[in-house]
């Protein structure tokens, strides 16, 4: 008994001494990216024979739980460094407002992401989570990638260290492209919409890029954390707030949206916007939906009525335009990306107020 009790004591110890380690680390029976107090107990029935050393108990995860959520609105801040032709590293930043459905056609769902300019769509095809298809509305004309097969990015049935890898070709004649997403662990993520606990830890590499990226998804919310780091760039996706099923998660998120028209051809379309309080100024982002493809603007305002869409380089000051935020209404007006275009903007905000 007293062999037993010190060797208790010594396993211990050594748990103690290491805190948190990586999921995919030696001796977490659990996969709960955490070697503590179920290792020792397990180490130490094993020493004893009590249980054998193959005997654990490996949880899953149901990665569709973590992913989209049906009618929920999301924005997001972006920071990136990028390389110029001149070898130096410039760094820029933006704001994306993300809106996410749930389509369902009989007992197929698919998962949709609508960031304005692109457009993702997944689905559950045998208990694995693949995309499908993306929509790029950022060109003109607009374009439509398809994957054969989907690719797999996760499953309804998720262990720790479990690898997710695709070959596939795609409608546009691009050579096959393989790509590798593999479930790394859980960990607590620290966003300006909140911290987040036991997030997904999810690892990306493709075959037709030089890099990887990391993606960590929370329960019931999504995504809210991306990092990606390639040969001539690198940056940083964090949740700032969302707007999730009657819950705001970080500062209060209103979203705008109404209807445009074209000073000049007085054609006319839709738009939508989303902002929050960043600390010291509203920020936030506009699409206006033109025909074919749409235009992003990035917004900001320093008392939450008066909005301007500076010029997305800071070596050039200046704004596409300006917007007034005032009792639930929207108007103003913003040049368009082509030279000669302005668009007159008209539309409704709200807000949720149950904050989380």
């Amino acid at each position: 008994m007293k062999k037993v009790v010190l060797m208790m004591i010594f396993i211990v110890g050594i748990i103690v001494s290491v805190s948190v380690v990586w999921a995919e680390a030696v001796g977490d029976v659990n996969g709960d990216g955490v070697v503590g107090m179920p290792e020792a107990i397990s180490a130490l029935q094993v020493s004893t024979g009590t249980r054998s050393a193959l005997s654990t108990n490996i949880p899953t995860y149901n990665f569709s739980e973590y992913f989209n959520i049906d009618g929920a609105e999301y924005l997001y801040h972006e920071v990136w460094t990028s390389k110029s032709n001149d070898g130096t590293y410039n760094s820029s930043e933006s704001d994306y407002f993300v809106k996410t459905t749930t389509e369902s056609t009989g007992e197929q769902i698919t998962y949709v992401q609508d960031w304005g300019d692109w457009v993702y769509y997944f689905s559950v095809i045998n208990s694995v989570i693949v995309k499908i298809k993306e929509e790029n509305f950022y060109q003109n004309p607009p374009t439509i990638t398809t994957y054969s097969p989907p690719y797999a990015i996760g499953s309804t049935q998720m262990k720790v260290g479990d690898a997710f890898t695709t070959a596939f070709a795609t409608n546009n004649s691009n050579p096959p492209v393989i790509r590798e997403y593999t479930f790394l662990g859980l960990e607590d993520v620290a966003t300006p919409a909140g911290t987040f606990q036991g997030c997904l830890k999810i690892r990306r590499v493709r075959s037709d890029r030089s890099g990887i990226s990391l993606y960590y998804y929370a329960k019931n919310v999504g995504v809210v954390k991306e990092i990606y780091c390639y040969e001539d760039n690198g940056g940083i996706y964090e949740l700032t707030a969302a707007n999730i099923d009657g819950t705001t998660y970080g500062g209060e998120l209103t979203s705008c949206t109404g209807t445009f028209t074209d000073s000049s051809t007085q054609a006319t379309g839709h738009f939508r916007l989303g902002y929050v309080y960043a600390g010291t100024k509203y920020e936030g982002h506009l699409t206006v939906f033109s025909s074919p493809y749409s235009e992003q603007y990035d917004i900001t305002s320093q008392d939450g009525i008066t909005f301007t869409c500076p010029y997305p380089d800071p070596n050039f000051p200046g704004s596409f335009g300006s917007l007034t935020i005032q009792n639930g209404i929207i108007s103003g007006t913003v040049d368009g990306w082509d030279q000669g275009v302005q668009y007159i903007l008209n539309g409704t905000c709200g807000t949720d107020k149950q904050n989380k």
